[in-house]
């Protein structure tokens, strides 16, 4: 289990809304203009509506998490998943950059 995964059990177990985010953070301390994949916690807070949790970087959730999913289980926001198989010379990268428009 990751601690995601115990955290929302533990956060359900003690009579809380939990759910699991999956999205991006931003690294700007050390890449700047960079991010990449991340997931976390979000608990249902009456009042203060859904407040995020990071275990992983053991804080509250701040502007460098990007949300772009939400879901009761952790397989069912999956940002990427399958696969391709087949022989080729032609081989691909990427890269993916999270810019913030604090502006708007």
């Amino acid at each position: 289990m990751t601690w995601s995964g115990f955290f929302v059990c533990t956060v359900r177990e003690s009579g809380f809304a939990a759910r699991f985010v999956s999205g991006y953070l931003i690294n700007s301390l050390n890449h700047p203009g960079q991010g990449g994949t991340h997931a976390w916690t979000e608990v249902y807070l009456p009042g203060a509506s859904w407040v995020g949790f990071d275990p992983t970087t053991k804080s509250m959730t701040s502007a460098e998490h990007i949300a772009v999913a939400t879901a009761l289980a952790p397989d069912s926001i999956s940002l990427v998943s399958g696969s391709y198989m087949a022989e080729s010379e032609v081989t691909s990268e990427m890269k993916v950059i999270v810019k913030v428009d604090f502006a708007s």
